[in-house]
Order: structure tokens, then C-alpha cells, then sequence
């Protein structure tokens, strides 16, 4: 049933400012053909349809529609128009089967994020803005791409693989030309820009022209997969950015090369050659977390809304007890309070966090004390851990510097969650002052846990 659509106009344009202020600085045109009329033509025409939509009529035609849910082609000859497709399904766009036609299309909601955006054989996609889900496009047979914008991937999903452009066997005969393939976004690098790897049948005659990419453990992955080394892939004058965790390429057998240049610079970028000097990458908002071992977990933090921090994380700077207790009462959503437990916080901009932890008994009010700009010690943040998440006890752990601590059976209970492997195998260092990046660890695996 079609519904008067909900507008989520100023959320798009955002979307767009964002993007685009991305894309300026990392040195990439919004002018041209890669970049100009991408998603919908007509945001003020769309009406909601609420749940999936499996189109089953061959010559159909689907537009200016808001669809919350998944859109499943199995039909023939499909057109779809100004069409803006979310949901927290793992497709968001699939070809079954049959053929069909995308043109100005939307896929993803920062509030509703999904697993795959568009896929399937037999398509044509045309003007496509694709955000908000873990693999942007994946590629099927006889698909063709063009002019399509893949960006701010995410992922709800423990352990995300994020993709700009996946395929993971059988695709063959397809383009992709004139797009923007970034992988990065709210989960950092991501894996890959484009991966091409034969997991479940071989491939092969795969395009890739004219494109940007970025981001990536490799920005380029073609490998063999168990069905051999996939065929005839080209790269033809795409223009990479500057970011990506090893490489620009990984690959077990012969690909095709020409023309390809540094987004930064215009000289040529070469296989196995040395990478321009990346510019500062911003990660989350921030602009120094890319080489913290903590990076995940803080991205996560934020996507929470557990850390309020902008610029910059500081993630080896040590945590006061202070912040300790916002990051703590942000992550349960723990109620205010008027009562007062403590006498040493009345200048302290945590002073209602502080209160509302002490409210809810995890931190101690036995003295009247908290002491919320001393820096706090791995220690005291087992016990706030253990308090606040309500950890089952723990027993043995391999942890040889805690027998003395006063916090061993916290610890303890921290190591059978989970949530702890010690400084060391053999150590904890309860003493040790804890940093704003172990701060990111140990919360992320509570909530997780």
C-alpha cells in the first residue's frame, strides 16, 4: 500500500554536503560525468511503500517510490525510476532473475543500515548513490554500472568485510565505468575497492574504466578463489585516492593495466609500484585514529554515540575518571539524578555522569570522594566494567600481576567475558594507567559481548 511519503530531504542533503566536501579533499572533481546527476531525479515525487517488494510482472515499471525494504526482481525487461531502496535486510536490491533497468536510484539510510546493496545479472544501473550498507554493488553477469557513487560503507555485523564492488564467483561480461568506489566510511579503510575473487565459480571479462577508488586493506583484490584465476579483468584509466591499509593491488595471476593514474598527483600508478605519500586521513571525524590498533573499537564508539569527541580521539592519552564516567553512562543511557554523592566533583563538567554512575551503584560512594581528574588505572576500570554490564564471576586467568590487586576477581570476570587478554599473556598490569583506545576496547566488547 502506498502511504504519503515521510521526508527525509534535509538527511540527504547532508548526505551530499558531506560527500562532497570528501570528495574536494581528497582532490577529486565533482564535475563531470562520474560525478553529476547521481541518485534520485526527484526526491518530492517519492511515496512509501512499507515492507519488501518482489516485482514478478515481466516490462514493469517501479518509480518514485521510498522503499523500506528489500526490492527483489524476478521478472523480465523491469524498469525502475527514481526509486530510494533501505532496510536492514541482507539485500537491499537483488536480480533474481529476469532483467532489469536501474536509473536514478538511492540504496542505504544512515538509520538502517544493510548488508548489500544492489546485485544480481542481467542489470543495467545508471545514476546510482549507494551508502550505508557492507558491500556497495555486487557483481553479477552481464551487469553494467555506470556513473554510480559508492561511499560510507557500514556494517551492524560483527567482524564487517566492507566492499565497494564484490564478486565472488560466477560474474562474467560486466562494466563498471565513470563511478566513485570508495570503501572507506563510518568503518574505517574497509577491505577493498573492488574484490574479484572466484570463491563460488570462475570469472571473468570484468571492465573497470574510468573510475575512482580508494580505501581498502588492497584497494585492488583479484585472486583465485578455488575456480581459478579470474579472466581478462582490466583497469583502464581509473584514478586512485590515497588510502589503503597495505597496497594498491593484490593479485595471484595476470590482469590487464593501462592508463591508470594517482588521483593526487596525475602520474602514473603502477602494480607493485610505491604509493604517493597519503594525505591525513580522517576516520569517524577524526583525524588521528588511522594507525591506532584501536581504530575499530573507537569508530564503533562513536557510531554509538558513546564518545562526543571531534578532530581528534587521542587514543594514547590516558582516560581521567571523569571521562571514564561519560564514556560509561553514554553507553548504558543511564538517567540523570539531583542527588549529590560526592564533594570533590562540584567544578567538574562530569559531575551529573559521575552522579548517575554512583545512582546506579558502579561507582562507589563509599567515600565521599571520586577524584574525577586523577587517571584511572586499568585496575578501576575492570571494576567499573564489571559493575556497570553486571559480569557473571570469573575464576583462573593467566594473569601472574594480579594476585595482590584488589581488582583480581574483576579482572577475572573481565577474561571469561571476554573482554581482556591482558597486556601481555601473562600479564594484566592493573597499575597501569588506561588509555582513551583501551577505554574503546573494553566497552566495545561489553556491549558486544
Amino acid at each position: 500500500m502506498l502511504k504519503p511519503t515521510l521526508t527525509f530531504r534535509p538527511l540527504l542533503l547532508s548526505i551530499a554536503l558531506a560527500l562532497v566536501a570528501s570528495l574536494l579533499a581528497l582532490g577529486v572533481t565533482t564535475a563531470g560525468p562520474a560525478h553529476a546527476g547521481v541518485g534520485l531525479s526527484n526526491p518530492d515525487a517519492l511515496k512509501v511503500h512499507q515492507g519488501s517488494l518482489t516485482v514478478r510482472t515481466d516490462g514493469a515499471v517501479i518509480e518514485n517510490l521510498e522503499i523500506r525494504g528489500t526490492l527483489r526482481i524476478e521478472a523480465s525487461n523491469v524498469k525502475v525510476r527514481n526509486v530510494w531502496v533501505y532496510t536492514k535486510n541482507s539485500w537491499t536490491i537483488y536480480v533474481a532473475k529476469g532483467s532489469a533497468t536501474f536509473d536514478n536510484i538511492e540504496v542505504g539510510h544512515p538509520s538502517h543500515v544493510g548488508e548489500r546493496g544492489i546485485g544480481g545479472s542481467n542489470v543495467t544501473v545508471r545514476n546510482a548513490d549507494i551508502h550505508h550498507v557492507e558491500d556497495g554493488i555486487k557483481l553479477g553477469s552481464n551487469a553494467f554500472y555506470d556513473n554510480v557513487r559508492v561511499h560510507d560503507l557500514d556494517s551492524l555485523g560483527k567482524g564487517p568485510h566492507a566492499d565497494a564492488v564484490q564478486a565472488e564467483g560466477t560474474a562474467k561480461n560486466s562494466v563498471v565505468q565513470n563511478s566513485y568506489l570508495d570503501s572507506t566510511g563510518p568503518l574505517g579503510l574497509g577491505n577493498a575497492s573492488v574484490i574479484i575473487k572466484s570463491d563460488l565459480g570462475s570469472q571473468a571479462n570484468i571492465t573497470f574504466r574510468n573510475n575512482y577508488m580508494n580505501g581498502g586493506n588492497y584497494t585492488i583484490f583479484v585472486k583465485d578463489g578455488g575456480y581459478g584465476m579470474p579472466k581478462n579483468v582490466k583497469f583502464e584509466s581509473n584514478r586512485f585516492g590515497p588510502d589503503r591499509r597495505y597496497g594498491l593491488v593484490a593479485k595471484n595471476g595476470s590482469i590487464g593495466w593501462s592508463n591508470n593514474t594517482w588521483a593526487s598527483t596525475g602520474k602514473p600508478a603502477s602494480i607493485g609500484g610505491s604509493t604517493p605519500k597519503s594525505t591525513t586521513k580522517t576516520i569517524a571525524g577524526f583525524t588521528d585514529i588511522a594507525n591506532s590498533v584501536f581504530k575499530d573499537d573507537i569508530v564503533r564508539l562513536k557510531q554509538l554515540g558513546i564518545t562526543k569527541a571531534s578532530g581528534k580521539y587521542r587514543p594514547s592519552s590516558n582516560v581521567t575518571r571523569g571521562e571514564a564516567a561519560a564514556f560509561i553512562r553514554r553507553a548504558l543511557s543511564l538517567p540523570s539524578t539531583s542527588k549529590d554523592y560526592f564533594r570533590d566533583d562540584e567544578s567538574s563538567k562530569f559531575e551529573g555522569d559521575i552522579n548517575a554512575l554512583a545512582a546506579r551503584g558502579i561507582a562507589s560512594t563509599s567515600s565521599k570522594s571520586f577524584r574525577p581528574d586523577d587517571k584511572l588505572t586499568r585496575g578501576e576500570m575492570a571494576a567499573l566494567i564489571v559493575r556497570a554490564f553486571d559480569l557473571p564471576k570469573g575464576s583462573s586467568t593467566p594473569f601472574k600481576d594480579i594476585g595482590g590487586s584488589v581488582f583480581k576477581n574483576d579482572i577475572a570476570a573481565l577474561y571469561k567475558a571476554g573482554i581482556t587478554s591482558g597486556t601481555s599473556k601473562s600479564t594484566f598490569s592493573p597499575r597501569d594507567n588506561v588509555t582513551r583506545g583501551q577505554v574503546a576496547a573494553f566497552l566495545v566488547r561489553a556491549i558486544d559481548r
